[in-house]
Protein backbone atom coordinates (compact mmCIF):
# COMPACT_ATOMS: atom_id res chain seq x y z
CA UNK A 1 0.00 0.00 0.00
CA UNK A 2 1.46 3.66 -0.76
CA UNK A 3 -0.22 6.36 1.03
CA UNK A 4 -1.45 8.98 -0.85
CA UNK A 5 1.63 11.46 -0.19
CA UNK A 6 3.92 9.21 -0.70
CA UNK A 7 2.78 8.00 -4.26
CA UNK A 8 5.78 7.92 -7.21
CA UNK A 9 8.46 8.44 -4.89
CA UNK A 10 10.98 6.20 -6.06
CA UNK A 11 14.07 7.70 -3.81
CA UNK A 12 11.92 6.17 -0.52
CA UNK A 13 12.06 2.87 -2.58
CA UNK A 14 15.99 3.23 -3.59
CA UNK A 15 16.53 3.95 0.40
CA UNK A 16 14.71 1.32 1.30
CA UNK A 17 16.31 -1.05 -0.81
CA UNK A 18 19.66 0.35 0.43
CA UNK A 19 18.92 -0.78 3.83
CA UNK A 20 17.64 -4.34 2.46
CA UNK A 21 19.50 -7.08 0.87
CA UNK A 22 17.56 -6.73 -2.77
CA UNK A 23 18.20 -4.70 -5.89
CA UNK A 24 15.36 -2.15 -6.33
CA UNK A 25 13.88 -2.36 -9.76
CA UNK A 26 10.78 -4.62 -9.15
CA UNK A 27 9.91 -2.34 -6.40
CA UNK A 28 10.04 0.47 -8.58
CA UNK A 29 7.52 -1.23 -10.77
CA UNK A 30 5.51 -2.22 -7.44
CA UNK A 31 5.81 1.25 -6.02
CA UNK A 32 4.33 2.35 -9.57
CA UNK A 33 1.37 0.18 -9.25
CA UNK A 34 0.46 0.92 -5.79
CA UNK A 35 0.80 4.43 -6.80
CA UNK A 36 -1.67 4.55 -9.24
CA UNK A 37 -4.02 3.11 -6.23
CA UNK A 38 -3.59 5.02 -3.23
CA UNK A 39 -4.47 3.69 0.07
CA UNK A 40 -5.20 0.49 -1.39
CA UNK A 41 -3.91 -2.45 0.26
CA UNK A 42 -4.37 -5.83 -1.68
CA UNK A 43 -2.59 -8.48 -2.68
CA UNK A 44 -4.28 -7.75 -6.75
CA UNK A 45 -2.05 -5.31 -7.19
CA UNK A 46 1.39 -7.77 -6.73
CA UNK A 47 -0.39 -10.44 -8.76
CA UNK A 48 -1.65 -8.22 -10.83
CA UNK A 49 2.09 -6.87 -11.67
CA UNK A 50 3.36 -10.62 -11.81
CA UNK A 51 0.46 -11.61 -14.31
CA UNK A 52 2.22 -8.99 -16.68
CA UNK A 53 5.94 -10.19 -16.04
CA UNK A 54 4.37 -13.66 -16.91
CA UNK A 55 2.84 -12.62 -19.65
CA UNK A 56 5.84 -11.23 -21.29
CA UNK A 57 8.31 -14.31 -20.23
CA UNK A 58 5.74 -15.97 -21.97
CA UNK A 59 6.11 -14.19 -25.14
CA UNK A 60 9.68 -13.82 -24.88
CA UNK A 61 9.77 -17.72 -24.64
CA UNK A 62 7.61 -18.31 -27.66
CA UNK A 63 10.39 -15.93 -29.52
CA UNK A 64 13.04 -18.01 -28.20
CA UNK A 65 11.62 -21.25 -29.17
CA UNK A 66 10.50 -20.85 -32.65
CA UNK A 67 14.18 -19.37 -33.03
CA UNK A 68 15.35 -22.59 -32.27
CA UNK A 69 12.22 -24.78 -33.60
CA UNK A 70 11.58 -23.45 -36.20
CA UNK A 71 8.05 -23.82 -36.52
CA UNK A 72 5.39 -21.51 -35.02
CA UNK A 73 3.08 -24.58 -33.77
CA UNK A 74 6.16 -26.01 -32.25
CA UNK A 75 7.22 -23.47 -30.55
CA UNK A 76 3.70 -23.04 -28.21
CA UNK A 77 4.49 -26.42 -26.39
CA UNK A 78 7.16 -24.79 -24.41
CA UNK A 79 5.04 -21.95 -23.61
CA UNK A 80 2.12 -24.55 -22.85
CA UNK A 81 4.09 -26.75 -20.80
CA UNK A 82 5.74 -24.09 -18.83
CA UNK A 83 2.99 -21.84 -18.57
CA UNK A 84 0.67 -24.06 -16.98
CA UNK A 85 3.19 -25.77 -14.48
CA UNK A 86 2.81 -25.58 -10.96
CA UNK A 87 6.18 -23.94 -10.92
CA UNK A 88 5.20 -20.96 -13.30
CA UNK A 89 1.94 -20.22 -11.22
CA UNK A 90 3.80 -20.33 -8.20
CA UNK A 91 6.28 -17.78 -9.32
CA UNK A 92 3.47 -15.17 -10.33
CA UNK A 93 1.58 -16.04 -6.93
CA UNK A 94 4.81 -15.25 -4.69
CA UNK A 95 4.98 -11.49 -4.70
CA UNK A 96 8.50 -10.80 -5.62
CA UNK A 97 10.93 -10.42 -8.20
CA UNK A 98 11.12 -13.53 -9.38
CA UNK A 99 9.61 -13.52 -12.41
CA UNK A 100 10.62 -10.36 -13.31
CA UNK A 101 14.04 -12.42 -13.36
CA UNK A 102 12.70 -15.15 -15.28
CA UNK A 103 11.82 -12.43 -17.85
CA UNK A 104 14.95 -10.96 -18.30
CA UNK A 105 17.00 -14.16 -18.51
CA UNK A 106 14.42 -15.89 -21.18
CA UNK A 107 15.07 -12.51 -22.88
CA UNK A 108 19.10 -12.66 -22.35
CA UNK A 109 18.64 -16.60 -24.28
CA UNK A 110 16.54 -15.20 -26.93
CA UNK A 111 19.24 -12.10 -27.47
CA UNK A 112 22.06 -14.14 -27.30
CA UNK A 113 20.81 -16.05 -29.53
CA UNK A 114 20.19 -13.38 -32.39
CA UNK A 115 23.71 -12.39 -31.50
CA UNK A 116 24.87 -15.86 -31.98
CA UNK A 117 23.39 -16.26 -35.68
CA UNK A 118 23.90 -12.49 -36.66
CA UNK A 119 26.58 -12.27 -39.51
CA UNK A 120 27.38 -8.71 -39.61
CA UNK A 121 25.18 -6.62 -37.72
CA UNK A 122 25.79 -7.22 -34.04
CA UNK A 123 25.55 -3.90 -32.16
CA UNK A 124 22.09 -3.90 -31.85
CA UNK A 125 22.15 -7.33 -30.01
CA UNK A 126 25.00 -6.48 -28.33
CA UNK A 127 23.34 -3.28 -27.05
CA UNK A 128 20.19 -5.30 -26.15
CA UNK A 129 22.06 -8.17 -24.14
CA UNK A 130 23.97 -5.06 -22.34
CA UNK A 131 20.64 -3.36 -21.34
CA UNK A 132 19.19 -7.09 -20.32
CA UNK A 133 22.42 -7.87 -17.98
CA UNK A 134 21.88 -4.39 -16.14
CA UNK A 135 18.16 -4.91 -15.50
CA UNK A 136 18.62 -8.21 -14.46
CA UNK A 137 21.40 -7.20 -12.13
CA UNK A 138 18.79 -4.64 -10.47
CA UNK A 139 16.57 -7.24 -10.42
CA UNK A 140 18.20 -10.34 -8.05
CA UNK A 141 21.27 -10.78 -7.02
CA UNK A 142 21.35 -14.49 -8.37
CA UNK A 143 21.00 -13.30 -12.12
CA UNK A 144 24.50 -12.58 -12.41
CA UNK A 145 25.52 -16.40 -11.36
CA UNK A 146 23.05 -16.96 -14.63
CA UNK A 147 24.56 -14.56 -16.35
CA UNK A 148 28.28 -16.08 -15.63
CA UNK A 149 27.23 -19.38 -17.38
CA UNK A 150 25.87 -18.27 -20.18
CA UNK A 151 28.32 -15.68 -20.98
CA UNK A 152 31.20 -18.26 -20.27
CA UNK A 153 29.68 -20.72 -23.03
CA UNK A 154 28.81 -18.19 -25.71
CA UNK A 155 32.37 -16.54 -25.63
CA UNK A 156 33.44 -20.40 -25.72
CA UNK A 157 30.97 -20.36 -29.03
CA UNK A 158 32.58 -17.46 -30.23
CA UNK A 159 35.99 -18.53 -29.46
CA UNK A 160 35.69 -21.72 -31.59
CA UNK A 161 34.01 -19.68 -34.94
CA UNK A 162 37.21 -17.25 -33.87
CA UNK A 163 35.16 -14.15 -34.09
CA UNK A 164 37.63 -12.10 -32.50
CA UNK A 165 35.79 -8.87 -32.75
CA UNK A 166 32.79 -10.10 -31.20
CA UNK A 167 34.32 -11.16 -28.28
CA UNK A 168 35.95 -8.22 -27.80
CA UNK A 169 32.83 -6.26 -28.02
CA UNK A 170 30.78 -8.73 -25.43
CA UNK A 171 33.13 -8.58 -23.14
CA UNK A 172 33.15 -4.66 -23.24
CA UNK A 173 29.19 -5.03 -23.26
CA UNK A 174 28.88 -7.49 -20.51
CA UNK A 175 31.66 -5.49 -18.19
CA UNK A 176 30.10 -2.45 -18.59
CA UNK A 177 26.22 -3.78 -17.52
CA UNK A 178 27.99 -4.62 -14.41
CA UNK A 179 29.81 -1.00 -13.77
CA UNK A 180 27.15 0.83 -14.81
CA UNK A 181 24.60 -1.61 -12.30
CA UNK A 182 27.01 -0.93 -9.39
CA UNK A 183 27.22 3.06 -10.43
CA UNK A 184 23.51 3.42 -9.94
CA UNK A 185 23.14 1.33 -7.24
CA UNK A 186 26.62 1.31 -5.10
CA UNK A 187 24.91 -0.43 -2.17
CA UNK A 188 25.16 -3.62 -4.00
CA UNK A 189 28.46 -3.59 -3.18
CA UNK A 190 27.64 -4.14 0.67
CA UNK A 191 25.00 -6.02 0.01
CA UNK A 192 27.02 -8.96 -1.99
CA UNK A 193 30.17 -9.17 0.06
CA UNK A 194 29.20 -7.10 2.86
CA UNK A 195 25.90 -7.70 3.79
CA UNK A 196 24.29 -10.67 5.97
CA UNK A 197 22.93 -12.37 2.78
CA UNK A 198 26.12 -12.17 0.53
CA UNK A 199 28.17 -13.51 4.02
CA UNK A 200 25.47 -15.93 4.40
CA UNK A 201 26.39 -17.58 0.68
CA UNK A 202 29.98 -17.30 1.37
CA UNK A 203 29.91 -19.44 4.44
CA UNK A 204 27.26 -22.17 2.52
CA UNK A 205 29.64 -22.27 -0.38
CA UNK A 206 32.30 -23.59 2.18
CA UNK A 207 30.15 -25.68 4.77
CA UNK A 208 26.58 -26.20 3.32
CA UNK A 209 25.66 -30.10 2.02
CA UNK A 210 25.77 -30.02 -1.61
CA UNK A 211 24.40 -33.39 -2.16
CA UNK A 212 21.58 -33.04 0.10
CA UNK A 213 20.92 -29.64 -1.31
CA UNK A 214 20.79 -30.93 -4.57
CA UNK A 215 19.03 -33.40 -4.12
CA UNK A 216 16.32 -31.51 -2.27
CA UNK A 217 16.30 -28.98 -5.40
CA UNK A 218 15.61 -31.40 -8.30
CA UNK A 219 12.83 -33.01 -6.40
CA UNK A 220 11.35 -29.35 -6.38
CA UNK A 221 12.07 -28.89 -9.89
CA UNK A 222 10.31 -32.48 -10.62
CA UNK A 223 7.18 -31.28 -8.26
CA UNK A 224 7.04 -28.19 -9.74
CA UNK A 225 7.57 -28.72 -13.60
CA UNK A 226 6.25 -32.46 -14.44
CA UNK A 227 3.59 -32.90 -11.44
CA UNK A 228 6.57 -35.20 -9.74
CA UNK A 229 6.43 -37.18 -12.69
CA UNK A 230 9.73 -36.97 -13.43
CA UNK A 231 10.81 -40.22 -11.87
CA UNK A 232 9.05 -42.19 -14.69
CA UNK A 233 9.87 -40.13 -17.68
CA UNK A 234 13.41 -40.76 -16.69
CA UNK A 235 12.78 -44.55 -16.34
CA UNK A 236 11.89 -44.71 -20.16
CA UNK A 237 14.22 -42.12 -21.29
CA UNK A 238 17.22 -44.93 -19.62
CA UNK A 239 15.34 -47.89 -21.64
CA UNK A 240 15.79 -45.68 -24.79
CA UNK A 241 19.33 -45.25 -24.14
CA UNK A 242 19.64 -48.90 -23.04
CA UNK A 243 18.39 -49.18 -26.43
CA UNK A 244 20.51 -46.96 -27.90
CA UNK A 245 23.59 -49.60 -26.82
CA UNK A 246 22.52 -51.91 -29.89
CA UNK A 247 22.78 -49.20 -32.75
CA UNK A 248 25.30 -48.73 -34.79
CA UNK A 249 26.65 -44.74 -34.44
CA UNK A 250 28.90 -42.93 -36.26
CA UNK A 251 29.69 -39.02 -36.64
CA UNK A 252 30.16 -37.89 -40.28
CA UNK A 253 30.89 -34.49 -42.00
CA UNK A 254 29.65 -33.81 -45.28
CA UNK A 255 28.53 -30.55 -47.36
CA UNK A 256 30.20 -28.82 -44.63
CA UNK A 257 27.59 -29.87 -41.81
CA UNK A 258 28.59 -32.40 -38.62
CA UNK A 259 25.82 -35.24 -38.47
CA UNK A 260 25.69 -38.34 -36.72
CA UNK A 261 24.11 -41.60 -38.26
CA UNK A 262 22.40 -44.56 -36.73
CA UNK A 263 21.52 -47.38 -38.39
CA UNK A 264 18.74 -48.68 -36.36
CA UNK A 265 18.99 -52.53 -36.00
CA UNK A 266 21.29 -52.21 -39.12
CA UNK A 267 18.45 -51.89 -41.98
CA UNK A 268 17.07 -47.92 -41.34
CA UNK A 269 19.86 -45.59 -41.23
CA UNK A 270 18.64 -42.05 -39.84
CA UNK A 271 20.67 -38.46 -40.18
CA UNK A 272 20.85 -36.42 -37.35
CA UNK A 273 22.60 -33.10 -38.73
CA UNK A 274 24.57 -30.96 -35.44
CA UNK A 275 23.06 -27.24 -36.66
CA UNK A 276 23.25 -24.39 -34.52
CA UNK A 277 19.96 -24.52 -33.00
CA UNK A 278 20.68 -28.03 -31.60
CA UNK A 279 23.99 -26.74 -30.03
CA UNK A 280 22.49 -24.07 -28.54
CA UNK A 281 19.48 -26.69 -27.13
CA UNK A 282 22.24 -28.71 -26.17
CA UNK A 283 24.17 -25.94 -24.83
CA UNK A 284 21.29 -25.05 -22.25
CA UNK A 285 21.39 -28.10 -20.42
CA UNK A 286 24.91 -27.22 -18.88
CA UNK A 287 24.15 -23.83 -18.35
CA UNK A 288 20.81 -24.59 -16.37
CA UNK A 289 23.15 -27.62 -14.11
CA UNK A 290 25.48 -25.47 -13.09
CA UNK A 291 23.47 -22.76 -11.99
CA UNK A 292 21.17 -25.32 -10.33
CA UNK A 293 24.16 -26.73 -8.70
CA UNK A 294 25.71 -23.39 -7.40
CA UNK A 295 22.06 -22.73 -6.00
CA UNK A 296 21.88 -25.67 -4.39
CA UNK A 297 25.38 -24.96 -2.60
CA UNK A 298 24.87 -21.21 -1.67
CA UNK A 299 21.05 -20.16 -1.14
CA UNK A 300 19.51 -19.64 2.25
CA UNK A 301 16.75 -21.43 2.00
CA UNK A 302 15.46 -24.96 -0.27
CA UNK A 303 13.34 -22.81 -2.26
CA UNK A 304 12.00 -23.22 -5.77
CA UNK A 305 11.97 -19.15 -5.99
CA UNK A 306 15.58 -19.56 -7.01
CA UNK A 307 15.28 -22.00 -9.66
CA UNK A 308 11.70 -20.34 -11.39
CA UNK A 309 13.83 -18.76 -13.74
CA UNK A 310 15.74 -22.13 -15.41
CA UNK A 311 11.89 -23.80 -15.68
CA UNK A 312 11.55 -22.11 -18.80
CA UNK A 313 15.10 -23.73 -20.12
CA UNK A 314 14.19 -26.98 -18.77
CA UNK A 315 11.05 -27.32 -20.72
CA UNK A 316 12.63 -26.11 -24.03
CA UNK A 317 15.41 -28.42 -23.92
CA UNK A 318 13.05 -31.13 -23.08
CA UNK A 319 10.51 -30.53 -25.65
CA UNK A 320 13.18 -29.24 -28.22
CA UNK A 321 15.27 -32.03 -27.70
CA UNK A 322 12.35 -34.88 -27.59
CA UNK A 323 11.05 -33.12 -30.81
CA UNK A 324 14.36 -33.27 -33.06
CA UNK A 325 15.22 -37.09 -32.50
CA UNK A 326 10.94 -37.94 -32.66
CA UNK A 327 10.94 -36.37 -36.37
CA UNK A 328 13.39 -37.74 -37.25
CA UNK A 329 12.71 -41.07 -36.25
CA UNK A 330 9.05 -40.91 -37.05
CA UNK A 331 8.48 -37.88 -39.08
CA UNK A 332 5.59 -36.85 -37.76
CA UNK A 333 5.37 -33.36 -35.89
CA UNK A 334 1.23 -33.32 -35.65
CA UNK A 335 1.50 -36.43 -33.54
CA UNK A 336 4.40 -34.88 -31.45
CA UNK A 337 2.06 -32.10 -30.76
CA UNK A 338 -0.46 -33.92 -29.56
CA UNK A 339 1.77 -35.89 -27.18
CA UNK A 340 3.14 -32.90 -25.73
CA UNK A 341 -0.36 -31.70 -25.10
CA UNK A 342 -1.89 -34.80 -23.53
CA UNK A 343 1.42 -34.29 -21.51
CA UNK A 344 0.46 -31.02 -20.37
CA UNK A 345 -3.19 -31.69 -19.30
CA UNK A 346 -1.41 -34.86 -17.31
CA UNK A 347 0.84 -32.50 -15.68
CA UNK A 348 -1.82 -29.94 -15.06
CA UNK A 349 -4.45 -31.83 -13.70
CA UNK A 350 -1.96 -33.78 -11.13
CA UNK A 351 -0.30 -30.65 -10.34
CA UNK A 352 -4.35 -29.39 -9.53
CA UNK A 353 -4.81 -32.73 -7.78
CA UNK A 354 -1.98 -33.00 -5.39
CA UNK A 355 -2.13 -28.79 -4.67
CA UNK A 356 1.46 -28.01 -5.70
CA UNK A 357 0.78 -24.61 -6.44
CA UNK A 358 3.01 -22.42 -3.74
CA UNK A 359 1.87 -19.24 -2.23
CA UNK A 360 -1.63 -19.67 -2.01
CA UNK A 361 -0.91 -19.75 2.03
CA UNK A 362 -3.88 -21.97 2.09
CA UNK A 363 -3.09 -22.21 5.94
CA UNK A 364 -4.14 -18.91 6.68
CA UNK A 365 -7.86 -19.75 5.35
CA UNK A 366 -9.37 -20.97 8.57
CA UNK A 367 -7.83 -17.70 10.16
CA UNK A 368 -8.97 -15.09 7.91
CA UNK A 369 -12.70 -16.64 8.03
CA UNK A 370 -12.46 -16.52 12.15
CA UNK A 371 -11.52 -12.88 11.76
CA UNK A 372 -14.56 -12.33 9.15
CA UNK A 373 -17.09 -14.07 11.58
CA UNK A 374 -15.96 -12.34 14.49
CA UNK A 375 -16.16 -8.76 12.71
CA UNK A 376 -12.93 -7.72 14.41
CA UNK A 377 -12.86 -4.34 11.79
CA UNK A 378 -9.72 -2.96 13.44
CA UNK A 379 -6.28 -4.72 14.94
CA UNK A 380 -3.53 -3.89 16.62
CA UNK A 381 -0.33 -4.93 16.75
CA UNK A 382 2.18 -4.72 19.66
CA UNK A 383 6.11 -4.99 18.54
CA UNK A 384 9.53 -4.65 20.16
CA UNK A 385 12.58 -4.02 18.74
CA UNK A 386 13.26 -7.44 18.41
CA UNK A 387 9.90 -8.35 16.41
CA UNK A 388 11.89 -7.45 13.16
CA UNK A 389 9.76 -8.98 10.12
CA UNK A 390 7.52 -11.15 12.41
CA UNK A 391 4.39 -8.54 11.37
CA UNK A 392 4.43 -8.97 8.01
CA UNK A 393 3.92 -13.44 8.80
CA UNK A 394 0.15 -11.20 9.15
CA UNK A 395 -0.04 -9.39 6.11
CA UNK A 396 -2.93 -12.06 4.35
CA UNK A 397 -4.80 -11.99 7.93
CA UNK A 398 -4.36 -7.60 8.53
CA UNK A 399 -6.10 -7.91 4.73
CA UNK A 400 -9.04 -9.13 6.57
CA UNK A 401 -9.51 -5.89 8.60
CA UNK A 402 -10.16 -2.50 7.74
CA UNK A 403 -7.52 -1.18 9.56
CA UNK A 404 -3.85 -2.03 11.13
CA UNK A 405 -2.07 0.00 13.39
CA UNK A 406 1.61 -1.14 14.33
CA UNK A 407 3.01 0.38 17.54
CA UNK A 408 6.25 -0.50 19.50
CA UNK A 409 4.86 -1.76 22.95
CA UNK A 410 7.12 1.36 24.81
CA UNK A 411 4.11 3.35 23.19
CA UNK A 412 1.00 1.13 24.75
CA UNK A 413 -0.24 3.84 26.87
CA UNK A 414 -1.16 5.71 24.03
CA UNK A 415 -3.33 3.09 22.10
CA UNK A 416 -6.38 5.26 24.01
CA UNK A 417 -5.78 7.52 20.98
CA UNK A 418 -5.78 5.65 18.23
CA UNK A 419 -8.99 3.96 19.34
CA UNK A 420 -10.87 7.19 19.84
CA UNK A 421 -12.50 7.43 16.56
CA UNK A 422 -13.42 3.56 16.97
CA UNK A 423 -17.12 2.68 17.80
CA UNK A 424 -17.96 1.09 20.46
CA UNK A 425 -19.71 -1.80 18.94
CA UNK A 426 -16.48 -2.81 17.27
CA UNK A 427 -14.07 -5.70 18.40
CA UNK A 428 -10.18 -5.20 18.38
CA UNK A 429 -7.84 -7.79 16.72
CA UNK A 430 -5.01 -7.43 19.19
CA UNK A 431 -1.77 -8.95 18.30
CA UNK A 432 1.00 -9.17 20.72
CA UNK A 433 4.77 -10.75 20.71
CA UNK A 434 5.50 -13.40 22.33
CA UNK A 435 8.59 -11.42 23.77
CA UNK A 436 6.42 -8.98 25.78
CA UNK A 437 5.12 -10.20 28.72
CA UNK A 438 1.17 -10.85 27.96
CA UNK A 439 -0.74 -10.35 31.18
CA UNK A 440 1.55 -6.97 31.69
CA UNK A 441 0.43 -5.65 28.06
CA UNK A 442 -3.15 -7.07 28.24
CA UNK A 443 -3.13 -5.11 31.59
CA UNK A 444 -2.22 -1.85 30.75
CA UNK A 445 -4.62 -1.90 27.74
CA UNK A 446 -7.66 -2.62 29.79
CA UNK A 447 -6.41 0.23 32.56
CA UNK A 448 -5.76 3.04 30.19
CA UNK A 449 -8.12 2.49 27.17
CA UNK A 450 -12.29 2.39 26.66
CA UNK A 451 -11.59 -1.81 25.98
CA UNK A 452 -13.32 -4.07 28.75
CA UNK A 453 -12.70 -7.07 28.07
CA UNK A 454 -10.94 -9.64 25.73
CA UNK A 455 -10.58 -13.03 24.71
CA UNK A 456 -7.87 -15.20 23.65
CA UNK A 457 -8.32 -16.00 19.53
CA UNK A 458 -5.42 -17.48 18.05
CA UNK A 459 -1.82 -17.75 18.12
CA UNK A 460 0.83 -17.95 15.19
CA UNK A 461 4.49 -17.19 14.46
CA UNK A 462 5.37 -16.28 18.36
CA UNK A 463 2.36 -13.47 18.26
CA UNK A 464 -0.70 -14.42 20.62
CA UNK A 465 -4.03 -12.62 19.00
CA UNK A 466 -6.92 -11.40 21.67
CA UNK A 467 -10.20 -10.29 20.66
CA UNK A 468 -11.11 -6.96 22.76
CA UNK A 469 -14.38 -5.93 23.45
CA UNK A 470 -15.27 -2.52 24.44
Amino acid sequence: MTPGEHRFAYDSVYYNQERDVHPPLYYFFLHTVCSFFPNIFSKWLGIALNILFFILTAIALYALSHKLLRNKWLALLPCALWGFSAGAISSVMFLRMYVLMTLFCVLSIYLHCRLAFAERKIHRPLLAIGLCSYFGFMTQYYYLIFAFFVSSLFLLYILVLRKWKTIIYYTLTMLLSILAGVLFYPASIQHLFFGYRGVGAVSNLLYSNLGANLTAFLSIINRDLFASLGKPLLFIVLLLLLAALILKIKASYKDKALSIEVNWFSDKTIRLPITRELVILLGLLPVCLAYIVVIAKISPYLSNRYVFCVYPFIILCVTGLAHYLYERWFRSAKAFIVIILCCTILFSVQTFRKGTVGYLYRETRGTVESILNADANYAVFIRTEESGYRPQAFLLEFMAHKQVYVMDVSSLPSLNEALASIDVDEKIAVYIDNAINQDTAINTILNTTALTSYEDFYQKSDTNVYLFSF
